[in-house]
């Protein structure tokens, strides 16, 4: 549990922020009077905890997560809070929230996804020295991408 907890912490600090916005009473809501803002308040939430689970998925296993499995898990939740609003006192169940939620998922992952494709590509040169065993000097460089290295080169001098 420490481990998960350790993997995902910023998913878990991002799902708490999130219960804790939504699960507000609605008296004590600020309201701003600009029409139809809690959609994007609603697609900027469920963004941030999708990009949240998209990084702290990535550096956790290497890979990344699959795209039909995190969209399913990330819609129940959005779901399960718009139930859950139903019962918070001037708050209500809207599908225009869960519709905004939705958007705000996909484009956090289409982010998401090109961010960490494009991380994973970049090229990574790498060149270390371990020397003063024996006078004898070692170097080894590593080229590739972040997820393993494509050459490996050593050299030693005496």
């Amino acid at each position: 549990m420490k481990r998960f907890i350790k993997q995902y912490k910023f998913t878990i600090i991002a799902v708490i922020l999130v219960l804790i916005g939504i699960l507000m009473p609605g008296d004590d809501v600020p309201s701003v009077g600009i029409p139809n803002l809690d959609k994007v308040v609603h697609c900027g939430m469920f963004g941030f905890v999708t990009l949240c689970f998209y990084w702290d998925y990535s550096r956790a296993t290497h890979k990344m997560p699959r795209f039909v499995l995190s969209l399913a898990i990330l819609i129940l939740f959005a779901g399960s809070t718009e139930i859950m609003q139903m019962y918070v006192p001037g708050r209500s169940c809207d599908y225009r929230d869960l519709i905004a939620d939705t958007i705000g998922i996909l484009l956090a992952k289409g982010v998401a996804r090109t961010t960490i494709i494009q991380y994973k590509n970049k090229k990574v040169n790498i060149t270390h020295s371990i020397s003063n065993y024996n006078n004898v000097r070692f170097e080894y460089t590593l080229e590739g991408g972040t997820a393993a290295p494509q050459n490996i080169s050593w050299t030693s001098s005496v």
